[in-house]
């Protein structure tokens, strides 16, 4: 009888064991699975950010700067700013009035002479 008991403890350790074993496996695989999308996640939040970035920087901070630029190299005797900005959006429009607007006070000036 011991001998019987000791026996069907040991298969119950045994198949405990390969329970455990098995459990572990399956949740080392589901984790393995779970870092993919985790990883692909952020490559293409890294990858959105740096397009984002460029855009940014090319069509808004860029023409503005070339703007600042063209304001602190003005000469009245030119009597306009060349920023060479290639858009037709507000930058531009921007750029056109401010040429505009130096024409008037030019025109106003030499009115007042």
């Amino acid at each position: 009888m011991f001998f019987s008991a000791k026996k069907a403890i040991n298969e119950l350790m045994r198949l405990n064991q390969e329970g455990v074993y098995k459990q572990t496996n399956t949740m080392k695989e589901n984790s393995k699975r779970a870092m993919m999308p985790a990883i692909v996640s952020i490559v293409a939040a890294i990858v959105f950010a740096l397009l984002l970035n460029f855009f940014i920087s090319e069509y808004f901070i860029r023409p503005i700067n070339r703007l600042i630029d063209g304001v602190k190299s003005f000469y009245p005797e030119k009597g306009i700013i060349n920023c060479d900005i290639k858009s037709n959006d507000e930058i531009k429009r921007l750029e056109t009035e401010t040429n505009n607007l130096i024409g008037r006070l030019l025109r106003l000036k030499n009115q007042s002479k």
